[in-house]
């Protein structure tokens, strides 16, 4: 074919170019998202071809914008950069530059890739510039993806610790992945790997492995996870997981090969460590002393067992295996225990209880049972480890026998009354105790013998006794000396409070309860409790106060959460506890976890020759206070004090002493005002048994007594609190309670 053009062909081809160049031009800027500008430089006269306001989303009838009114769609990050290289072109050189646009039509953010020429006049300055722009967001987009997605593989390799390599068969060369050289403690510009060298360093036992692996490869074959021990430079053994395949050219031709490398060495590692954790466990389980029973749910069926349990239970692993839990309980306990489990589970997660297992001879075991639920391999199980209590059940019966016993030798001793055969010493000084009767003397030895455990002490006797003085004493002989004694007046405080008083509250148990609050308790924590007037607490506290006794356990009001704490309690009354219990006022159970070691103190008429002693130590006491110098007591004024019967006992001789020194002007003490008498209720024949009356119809009538006594009158210096020794709101409580009202 003759493809030389006549001089008539070359001109009608150029003329028909010119006469279709605008519609050429157009195509092309439609098939390579281009548009083309001119500029006269100096001035706004700006022409862009119809591509460039397809590309930049303007339309044509709005005009051609001036440059300023271009670089306003110039992002605000690139505008300063693109005006600075337009104006450095206006030395003559052309520019090419990337920036992103908003394009006009929907403010949509582009990037533009842009050529400029520049034309200067004869002067030297530029007169024309003129170029193309060209949308280029698709690929711009494209390569940032592939970028991203090339960054993320590098640092999922690096991240995985995962080595790459290649061996080109035709050169021998290998080419190794910083990671693979660091695997293998090299360095990649001092090192040069070959194949020779990689299999000098695999581990004596797997060069075999080794030879194999690169000879199926050379043939064609690929590997997956072959694993090759190696011993690195420093004679370190690690463990390698390789895989490769070969490559093959146009021809299937094997050129070489390449694969990835992982260090597996901490995985063995674990591995070894878990393979001889199970083995230990394995014997720990088969050593322990407790039954351990792993128990598959829900069908709750055993799937292992240790020797104990085997032992413990009459059967084989084997036939332990399959075996349903409800097979070994008996049925009559099986609902029982079933529901204690539950509701301890939803609580707190495990459960603890006592129950009985059936022998595989039929007999039935004691047994202490705790479980809680785990997950192995994603299969749900329950673990059960039984103890066998039995002995302890036998422990327990014998301490029921011997408390039994200790009963009846303690009722034989007070029966004999074999602390008063011999004068009784105490060994501490208990100051604010005078006197030295038998009685006293007795209580205060077995105040001595208490002070030392953490028995709970239950002290008895009539008002003004001295009660709270020997709770103080047993406090301060203890090992708890170092911790509060936190004292608790049953009886004074208000029914609806009492309850926060000794348990706390939670904020928002009831309508005033603004903050949390920390209870007696809790206060006691570690110490000592003393709760005076024990017999006042009401029926419905008294079954929080026995768990507290029993299990060391109790709730806030308001609250969810169980409080433990370690107190040792010690209770005080003048009531008969055991009439009360009788009539249905005081729970039984309590009264004997209170009544563990009894004290009792006797009433000041059963000890007169103490009363010397106790009035020259009030004497003493109040001549320091008041700043006397009484210094003597007639023989008629002791003889006086002596006869009288003492209802209210100590605190009440300590007040008249303390009424006397105030009305004595002189040295010597005189009474200003007859003592009080309740003939029949503390005479010689009421003690004989002839005019007893309760403790608490004794109080009504001395505390009436006492009123009519001061007019009625309850607060004050001369009022009946005074003379009583208590603040007048609990006379006014005590009142309430007795039924004492004022005559109209």
């Amino acid at each position: 074919m003759n493809t030389k053009w006549t001089k008539q062909q070359a001109s009608d081809q150029a003329e028909w170019v010119l006469d279709n160049v605008q519609d050429l031009l157009t195509l092309s800027e439609q098939a390579s998202q281009v548009g083309c500008w001119s500029w006269e430089v100096g001035t706004e006269v700006v022409k862009w071809s119809d591509g460039l306001f397809r590309v930049l989303g303007r339309d044509p009838s709005q005009g051609t914008p001036t440059p300023e009114q271009y670089m306003e769609r110039v992002h605000p990050l690139d505008r300063e950069r693109v005006e600075a290289i337009v104006k450095n072109s206006f030395e003559g050189d052309s520019y090419e530059i990337t920036y992103r646009f908003f394009r006009y039509n929907d403010g949509q953010e582009r990037w533009v890739h842009s050529i400029g020429e520049v034309s200067l006049d004869d002067n030297g300055k530029p007169d024309q510039m003129w170029g193309t722009k060209r949308d280029i967001t698709e690929q711009r987009l494209l390569e940032e993806q592939l970028e991203h997605e090339h960054t993320h593989l590098k640092l999922a390799i690096d991240m995985l610790n995962l080595g790459l390599w290649r061996v080109d068969n035709h050169t021998g060369k290998t080419h190794w992945s910083h990671v693979t050289h660091r695997l293998f403690g090299t360095q990649p510009t001092l090192y040069t790997p070959t194949l020779r060298r990689w299999f000098q360093s695999v581990h004596p036992d797997d060069k075999n492995a080794a030879k194999e692996l690169i000879r199926n490869a050379q043939e064609g074959l690929p590997f997956t996870n072959a694993h090759i021990r190696f011993q690195l430079s420093n004679m370190e053994e690690r463990y390698y997981v390789l895989s490769g395949r070969p490559q093959l050219d146009s021809k299937q031709n094997v050129t070489g090969f390449y694969g990835i490398i992982l260090d597996e060495t901490e995985e063995r590692f674990r591995e070894n460590d878990l393979r001889s954790s199970e083995e230990k466990y394995r014997t720990l389980f088969d050593l322990a002393n407790d039954a351990i029973l792993t128990i598959e749910r829900p069908n709750a069926t055993i799937v292992e067992s240790n020797v104990a349990a085997q032992h413990l239970l009459g059967y084989t692993a084997e036939s332990l295996q399959g075996l349903s839990t409800e097979q070994l309980i008996p049925a009559e306990l099986l609902e029982e225990a079933s529901t204690i489990a539950q509701k301890q589970l939803q609580n707190t997660g495990s459960f603890v209880l006592e129950t009985q297992w059936l022998h595989s001879n039929g007999s039935t075991i004691d047994v202490s049972v705790s479980g809680r639920p785990i997950r192995i391999d994603k299969m749900d199980y329950f673990l059960l480890i039984g103890r066998d209590i039995r002995e302890k059940k036998r422990e327990e019966a014998n301490l029921r026998d011997s408390i039994s016993e200790l009963s009846t030798l303690k009722t034989r001793l007070e029966t004999e009354n074999v602390y008063l055969k011999d004068e009784i010493k105490t060994k501490h000084d208990f100051t604010q105790l005078v006197g030295d009767s038998s009685k006293l003397k007795a209580a205060l030895h077995k105040v001595e013998l208490v002070a030392q455990t953490d028995t709970t002490v239950l002290i008895l006797g009539e008002t003004g006794t001295g009660k709270e003085l020997i709770a103080h004493s047993i406090h301060e002989l203890s090992q708890r000396s170092d911790r509060p004694l936190v004292k608790v007046n049953c009886a004074t405080l208000p029914a609806n409070l009492i309850e926060s008083e000794l348990f706390g509250h939670e904020r928002g148990a009831f309508t005033s309860a603004y903050q949390q609050r920390i209870g007696r308790f809790e206060l006691a924590n570690q110490g000592t409790i003393f709760l005076d007037e024990i017999g006042d607490l009401p029926l419905h506290l008294q079954a929080k106060l026995l768990r507290v006794l029993q299990e060391g356990t109790f709730e806030r009001l308001g609250g969810q959460g169980t409080q433990h704490v370690n107190v040792r309690v010690i209770a005080a009354t003048n009531h008969n506890l055991l009439a009360q219990v009788h009539e249905g006022k005081f729970r039984e159970d309590l009264y004997f976890r209170l009544n563990v070691f009894p004290v009792q103190l006797p009433p000041l008429r059963e000890r007169p020759n103490d009363i010397d002693q106790l009035v020259w130590h009030f004497i003493a006491l109040n001549n320091k206070k008041m700043n006397k110098q009484i210094q003597q007591v007639s023989s008629t004024t002791m003889e006086k004090l002596r006869n009288y019967n003492w209802p209210g006992n100590i605190r009440e001789l300590e007040n008249v002493i303390e009424r006397a020194m105030i009305l004595s002007p002189g040295s010597e003490l005189e009474l200003h005002e007859p003592l009080l008498q309740q003939p029949g209720l503390f005479s010689g024949t009421g003690l004989s048994g002839q005019s007893f009356v309760s403790l608490a119809e004794f109080e009504k009538q001395y505390i009436l007594q006492i009123l009519e006594h001061t007019g009625w009158v309850v607060s004050g210096e001369r009022g009946a609190a005074k003379i009583l020794d208590m603040k007048p709101t609990t006379l006014e409580a005590r009142m309430k309670k007795l039924g004492i009202q004022r005559p109209q």
